[in-house]
């Protein structure tokens, strides 16, 4: 009687975790982001939240993209390490380094909102 019972529990349990397809490169702060975006998403519309990697100044950075929903979103690129390099946006029109654009090249979106 047990054996039907751990069975049930583990399908259960798989059925309640949600798969992300997530690159394995991404640091863990901005996987926290992607994580918290998905799990948040049912409340409102779907959004189309993506996650950008750029090359600036030898360094490679992530900047999370949480789509449309936000009406004051700071955009923020974070190195491997988790460290702030640059923030972006809001309402105020932050802009940490004036020089982005200059110094940085598109490597390309690494993960999309499948929605």
């Amino acid at each position: 009687m047990k054996t039907p019972i751990k069975c049930l529990l583990i399908c259960l349990l798989i059925m309640g975790c949600e798969g992300l397809d997530l690159p394995g490169e991404l640091p863990s702060c901005v996987e926290d982001q992607i994580k918290f975006e998905v799990k948040n998403s049912k409340v409102r519309e779907p959004n189309r939240a993506s996650v950008n990697a750029y090359m600036y100044k030898g360094e490679k950075v992530y900047i999370f993209d949480p789509g449309s929903g936000y009406a004051d979103w700071l955009f923020t690129a974070y190195n491997s390490d988790c460290e702030v390099i640059c923030q972006f946006g809001g309402f105020a029109g932050m802009n940490t380094c004036p020089d982005f654009n200059e110094h940085s090249e598109y490597l390309g979106m690494v993960w999309e909102d499948p929605r």
